[in-house]
Parts: C-alpha cells; sequence; structure tokens
C-alpha cells in the first residue's frame, strides 16, 4: 500500500509539474508602456526597456504552419526585449504608432502583406539624421541672504536649456561664470523624470542636444548619471 501510495503521489506530482510548465509556455505575453518605459510581463518575470534607450524593432514571422510571430525591441546598449504572439494585434500595432515617433501603422500592415511566408521586417528605427529639436532657454538666479555689508553669502546665475522633440524633452545647465561647460540633467516624457545612463547616451535626442550646446561654444559637456557627473565622451 504505502508503495502504490508514493507512486500516485509521484504521478501526481509530475502531472502537476507538466502542467505548469504548458501554463508557463502558453501565458500570453504583455507590452505596456509606463512613465516612458516598456513594460514586458510574461507569466512570473518582467523585463523593462526605457523608450529613450531603444533604437530599432524588428518583426520575425512564420506562417508555414500557422502563424507565430515576434517582435524584437533592441537598445542602443544591444538589450533585446522580445514579445511573442500567435497573431497581430492591430491595437497593439496602433499604439506603436503613438509611441515611436515616426512609426506608421498603415505602412507596417502594407509591408506584412507583401512580405513571404517566413519573413523579417525592420519595423523601426531612431533617427540617424541629427533632429532639430525646438530649443528655450531660462535664466535662473539663486542668490543667498545677504550679509551684514549687504552682500549675498553665495550667488549663481545659470542658464536651463529645453531641447524638445514630440513628447520626449531633455534639460541641460550652463553656468554664467563657466561659458564653455554644460551640464545634462535629465529627459522628460509626459511628467516624468528619466535618468540619462550609459545605455541612452547615443539616443537622437541628446545627441542633438550636444550638437546645439558644442555650436555655443561649450566644448566640456558632461552628464548627470547615477554616481553624480560623467564627461561625455
Amino acid at each position: 500500500m504505502p508503495t502504490w501510495f508514493s507512486v500516485a503521489n509521484l504521478a501526481l506530482l509530475v502531472s502537476v509539474a507538466a502542467g505548469i510548465y504548458v501554463l508557463v509556455l502558453l501565458w500570453p505575453e504583455h507590452l505596456r508602456l509606463r512613465q516612458g518605459v516598456l513594460v514586458k510581463s510574461a507569466c512570473f518575470s518582467r523585463q523593462r526597456l526605457p523608450l529613450v534607450d531603444l533604437a530599432q524593432v524588428n518583426f520575425h514571422y512564420d506562417a508555414v504552419v500557422g502563424f507565430s510571430c515576434v517582435w524584437e525591441f533592441v537598445a542602443f546598449d544591444g538589450q533585446v526585449l522580445s514579445l511573442a504572439s500567435w497573431r497581430i494585434n492591430r491595437r497593439f500595432v496602433r499604439h506603436l504608432q503613438t509611441w515611436l515617433p515616426g512609426f506608421d501603422a498603415e505602412v507596417f500592415h502594407r509591408a506584412f502583406a507583401a512580405g513571404d511566408v517566413v519573413d523579417s521586417l525592420d519595423v523601426w528605427r531612431a533617427p540617424t539624421t541629427l533632429l532639430q529639436p525646438d530649443v528655450s532657454v531660462c535664466r535662473h538666479i539663486d542668490a543667498g541672504e545677504p550679509d551684514a555689508d549687504g552682500n549675498p553669502e553665495y550667488h549663481y546665475e545659470y542658464d536651463i536649456y529645453q531641447f524638445r522633440h514630440g513628447e520626449l524633452a531633455l534639460f541641460a545647465r550652463s553656468y554664467r561664470d563657466t561659458p564653455d561647460k554644460a551640464h545634462l540633467l535629465n529627459f522628460e516624457r509626459d511628467g516624468q523624470v528619466l535618468a540619462i545612463t550609459q545605455a541612452n547616451l547615443r539616443q537622437p535626442l541628446l545627441l542633438a542636444a550636444v550638437s546645439h550646446l558644442r555650436g555655443l561654444g561649450k566644448t566640456q559637456i558632461d552628464f548627470l548619471g547615477r554616481h553624480g557627473y560623467e564627461a561625455l565622451h
């Protein structure tokens, strides 16, 4: 009796494990945009990719037997976020048109219709030509309380530059007493502050901002990273 009971328990455990494995395989993957970050949810795991890090989007599909497809979101540093599906979700494609400047849903559908049974599409790439962002400058003065002689304890004058292209903005600061220096501070999208990292130093808006600042004679440019200001090479 104990032997049969053990065998029955083992068979039950194997069945449960197999069921969980199948559930993991079939669990649908979802991709959402939250505060400027692509978030992929797949069963019990999550993967994140900030939009400012996104370099290109590819689409692979196979329609030989049934249909399966994979979206690939590739970051500037080579990180890949992939999303597998058994169909083309038109609502998701419309979301991409909202999220990615220059992406056209109709152009994608036409390219897919003209493709082969098994094919890969180069769906979207971050602009390679230098952007022409909207640039605004605001002067700021930061001064302390005056001392006995009427002189402020400290006095700083600096300009805040805002570079904007679509929904994305980049901010930089330059002090008046060091006109050849500029500090890149952060990105902002839909009111959410996004950090500048090594992964997005090739982001088109950042490259355009650096070009503009250098054109103003600011030859020493750094950025505010996780560990303070880091030189921009």
